[in-house]
């Protein structure tokens, strides 16, 4: 348990934006931050005083928490770079999202190319959360590199995952909404059931996509 009255105590009259940090990443129920619900915005609210503190808060009890890990991402102090790089590196793959969120980042922030090692080694093998993440993994990355993670997660046993997958191929090269009966043309599961029909329409959207 964080005692965060080590951090707090020179801060007299707290902002409503501290006292939402606080609530988000430290004192109120971790539902927020499992789900991703934590406030981003206190990031650009947050001044001075407070704002050190919020950032040293984060940075010292960074763990495997992917809130904190986001956040780090958010405010980018340079001191955050060697802990992400640690997490990216150390931790074992009972913690896929977190290896490669933080490598991720880092890949964003510093162009840390070792990111694109860990997604070769992660995703492939990676929960189906891990996989739904696609279109974060992939954005920003060369095109070659998208294209084999999509249409590998397209080939993906799960129907959720290839779903995902689409949605991060239309999110990718900008190709709008994405459309259910467009979706389901190349991921429902009776297209999957029949290998032959799959990589037939597989192809079809490889040759889509090359002209783009």
């Amino acid at each position: 348990m964080i005692d965060i009255t080590l951090y707090i105590k020179d801060i007299i009259n707290p902002t409503e934006d501290f006292t939402r940090f606080l609530n988000d990443y430290f004192t109120g129920d971790p539902i927020i931050r499992m789900r991703v619900e934590e406030d981003h915005t206190v990031w650009s609210s947050l001044k001075g005083k407070e704002l050190q503190v919020a950032k040293q808060m984060i940075l010292e009890n960074l763990g495997h928490d992917t809130a904190y890990i986001r956040a780090i991402g958010i405010f980018r102090d340079k001191t955050g770079i060697p802990l992400l790089k640690r997490l990216a590196e150390t931790l074992d793959y009972r913690y896929c999202y977190e290896k490669l969120l933080s490598a991720k980042i880092l890949y964003d922030w510093i162009g840390y190319t070792e990111y694109f090692d860990y997604l070769e080694r992660v995703l492939p093998e990676g929960g189906e959360y891990t996989k739904i993440e696609l279109s974060y993994w992939i954005r920003g990355i060369p095109k070659e590199i998208a294209c084999k993670y999509i249409f590998m997660m397209l080939e993906d046993s799960e129907s959720f995952v290839r779903w995902f997958a689409y949605g991060a191929l239309k999110d990718y090269f900008g190709l709008g909404k994405q459309e259910y009966e467009e979706t389901k043309y190349y991921t429902s599961d009776e297209v999957y059931a029949n290998k032959r029909l799959l990589y037939k329409r597989l192809q079809q959207l490889k040759e889509k996509i090359s002209m783009l």
